[in-house]
Parts: C-alpha cells; sequence; structure tokens
C-alpha cells in the first residue's frame, strides 16, 4: 500500500460494542482486523445521545470533536467541555468514559492504538509537510486540495488518505486537516 483514497461515502457505519451510538471505520491496520487483532484504528462517530463509552482495555485512545460540542467525564471526573477548538484528548480505553453531546450530536475522530504497539501524533496541519511515519492517516474535515509531490488530490468533507510506510512524498494542504501518524514499537 502506497496510498489510498478513503472515501466518506463509501463508508458503512455499525453500532458501538455497547449498542450507544455508531461508528464508521475510515481505516484499520491490518485491513479487515477484527476488534481484537487491530494495532490502530481510526473511526468518525456520531453521538447522538448521553452515555457511557465502551471499555477497550488494553489500548490507548484519542478523541477529537470534528463538529459539535462534547462533554466528557472520565473515571468519575468533573465533565471537560470538547468542541473544533480544543486539540485532542487522550484516554486508556479501560478507563469508564461518559459523554454527553451539548446539542442534537455530535461528530468526532476517534483513534485506537494497541498500547505498547504503536505509537502515534496528532495534529491539525495545513501547508507544506514531509511525512516521515510507518503510516500517516490525513483526514479533510472539510472540502480540500491536496498536492502529493505535484499530483492533486480533491478531498470531499471527510475523505481520508492513507499513506504508507513505502510513501514519503512532500505534501501541500490548502486547508487545515487531521494528520495522524502511526509508528509500530
Amino acid at each position: 500500500m502506497d496510498i489510498r483514497h478513503l472515501h466518506a461515502q463509501s463508508r458503512l457505519a455499525r453500532p458501538w460494542r455497547n449498542g450507544g451510538g455508531v461508528t464508521s471505520d475510515i481505516a484499520v491496520f491490518p485491513d479487515d482486523a477484527g476488534d481484537d487483532g487491530f494495532l490502530w484504528r481510526a473511526s468518525i462517530a456520531t453521538i447522538s445521545d448521553a452515555g457511557p463509552f465502551s471499555s477497550w482495555p488494553g489500548m490507548d485512545r484519542t478523541l477529537l470533536v470534528l463538529r459539535g460540542q462534547l462533554a466528557l467525564a472520565i473515571q468519575d471526573s468533573d465533565d471537560l467541555l470538547l468542541d473544533e477548538r480544543i486539540t485532542a484528548y487522550d484516554f486508556a480505553g479501560e478507563h469508564h468514559v461518559f459523554a454527553r453531546p451539548l446539542g442534537t450530536h455530535c461528530l468526532v475522530l476517534n483513534l485506537m492504538v494497541r498500547r505498547g504497539r504503536v505509537r502515534h501524533r496528532l495534529s491539525r496541519q495545513s501547508g507544506v509537510l514531509q511525512i516521515v511515519a510507518d503510516q500517516t492517516l490525513l483526514l479533510a474535515p472539510q472540502l480540500a486540495t491536496i498536492s502529493l509531490n505535484g499530483r492533486s488530490i480533491c478531498l470531499q468533507e471527510d475523505d481520508a488518505l492513507l499513506l504508507g510506510s513505502h510513501y514519503r512524498p512532500v505534501i501541500k494542504i490548502d486547508r487545515d486537516a487531521i494528520v495522524t501518524e502511526f509508528d509500530e514499537i
């Protein structure tokens, strides 16, 4: 795999493990790995009602609000208020997490990496990037044009590009994109 364009409209929604919401996988590594076998997974979840998150022991999780606002309580702490302006929030998959959307619903990027096997870095970036990670996922929260070594790719809202370890382009992004770099430990 060098580069894959992951179209938002081709994602399949599926219920959460606890039945409290729906998620759509953006990418899973290795491809087609089940819940017990993936090293990392990126998905977009719609949170419409207040409720607990599923427990994912052994996973490190990162949550980033794409649209809306979310109140998040971790291990019975006071609510954290998250929205598009707030940086991502990291927590252990086995922690008790309770979420409450503020408004009708909230859309979030949910990253899960197997603790001790993969590390990841998430950032919002635009302009010129140099890719150095084993794998890189670029998510466009809005319409964007990305140039990869001079090749232009138009990304629709919530489309993504997955770049493999053998593809190290110079990337130019005309709008903010969410960039997640994954490295096996």
